[in-house]
């Protein structure tokens, strides 16, 4: 079986966690969305935030549908 140099090894490795360290992160923020979603759904289904109040402005595409 042959061995890549290990120059070369340590290029992947190097490589390989910087992509491990993103997936990471991706993960917590997905996480933290995830949370943030759940709590602001608790609070908007109860009545207990309400939206009344904002200026949502919604896509061209979804405009459409709101006609």
């Amino acid at each position: 079986m042959s061995i890549p140099p290990k120059n070369l090894q340590n290029n992947f490795n190097h490589k390989i966690a910087i992509i491990f360290k993103q997936k990471e992160l991706i993960v917590k923020l997905n996480n933290n969305l995830a949370e943030t979603r759940d709590r602001l759904l608790t609070r908007l289904i109860s009545g207990k935030l309400s939206v009344e109040d904002l200026d949502i402005q919604f896509p061209p595409s979804m405009r459409e549908e709101l006609e």
